[in-house]
């Protein structure tokens, strides 16, 4: 198993970490925020991650040790998109408040 305690990176904001061979850690949203996790990768190695607070995991950060890095990858989630019309009362109760 590795633990993994800090994050070494992300791909997208150091494209020198794309050039190695990455593992998968598919994780929803719920899960990123937990600070105690323990789940396996997309080529079976186990992970245990123990981060410390104010510590949160996103997509694309990178993990893992000397022998393997692990690349973060958060499961796309269903969203609803709710359109208002100009005028309508809520639009102009929201419009009071902001």
């Amino acid at each position: 198993m590795i633990s993994i305690n800090s994050i070494i990176g992300n791909i997208f904001k150091d494209t020198n970490l794309l050039k190695e061979d990455l593992e998968k850690l598919k994780m929803s949203r719920i899960e990123l925020e937990k600070k105690i996790l323990r789940k396996q990768t997309d080529k079976g190695t186990d992970v245990g991650i123990t981060l410390d607070s104010g510590i949160k995991l996103q997509h694309g950060d990178v993990n893992g040790d000397d022998t393997k890095k692990i690349v973060i990858e958060q499961i796309p989630e269903k969203v609803i998109s709710v359109k208002l019309k100009k005028n309508s009362q809520i639009t102009k109760e929201i419009n009071k408040i902001t």
